[in-house]
């Protein structure tokens, strides 16, 4: 049971960490098109949607990638992971949501301008590239570095 508990953790955790990179970074992202795009001036009502929609988009990546390092990579340590690699699954997990959200939307009649589609795509597929090598990165850091024979350093459980 201890076992699954410390999956689901994992899992969350990681999830809540994606949720809060991709909304900062889409934060950013219309920030940026904001400032060098003509268009309505009103910040505030567009930022919140992008916002949200990054961070639920995040969330459902980093639940993704989560699931596929817990079923493909689970009987490997962390310093067998290579970053580049989880970088790729990065991106096929963020890709995942507006992949999934255009696809519905073509299916019931929804049209999409190029140009947001092609920025939504691009910006999901990097943030998930970055999150998901970032996420690695920086797991294997927190990693404690052992000295030949210093195996045991841990407690033995009950001490």
């Amino acid at each position: 049971m201890k076992a699954i508990l410390r999956k689901i953790r994992g899992g969350l955790g990681t999830a809540i960490t994606w949720a809060v990179t991709w909304g900062l970074g889409g934060f950013g992202l219309y920030s940026l098109l904001h400032l060098v795009t003509p268009g309505p001036g009103y910040f505030i009502p567009g930022v919140l949607s992008v916002v949200g929609i990054s961070a639920l988009s995040g969330f459902v990546g980093g639940t993704t990638f989560s699931t596929v390092l817990s079923t493909f990579y689970s009987r490997r340590s962390l310093k067998d992971l290579n970053p580049a690699g989880m970088g790729m699954w990065g991106t096929l997990c963020g890709l995942l949501v507006p992949a999934g959200i255009f696809g519905i939307g073509s299916l019931v009649g929804l049209g999409f301008e190029v140009a947001v589609g092609t920025i939504t795509l691009a910006a999901m597929g990097t943030f998930g590239a970055l999150t998901g090598y970032g996420t690695i990165k920086l797991a294997q850091s927190g990693q404690p570095k052992l000295e030949e024979g210093d195996s045991d350093w841990m407690l033995d459980s009950g001490e």
